[in-house]
């Protein structure tokens, strides 16, 4: 009974995970997509490109300084 309630809990964690857009970071440092899709929401937090093979894309990084340390 326990391992299914625990299954359940990890489940919903992973999927809160995938759905929920979150931006990366680290001792306060973090980053984000500069230029977000306006048509996708998912993009202000991911980068998402549908590029063909041998392909190749330019974007840019915000990064941001959260902490109260110069780094």
């Amino acid at each position: 009974m326990k391992s299914l309630l625990w299954s359940k809990v990890v489940v919903v964690a992973m999927i809160a995970g995938l759905i929920l857009p979150v931006s990366v970071s680290a001792n306060g440092i973090g980053g984000r997509p500069a230029n977000p899709d306006p048509n996708n929401s998912r993009t202000s937090s991911i980068f998402i490109y549908n590029l063909s093979g041998g392909a190749s894309k330019s974007d840019q990084l915000y990064v941001q300084n959260g902490s109260d340390k110069e780094e």
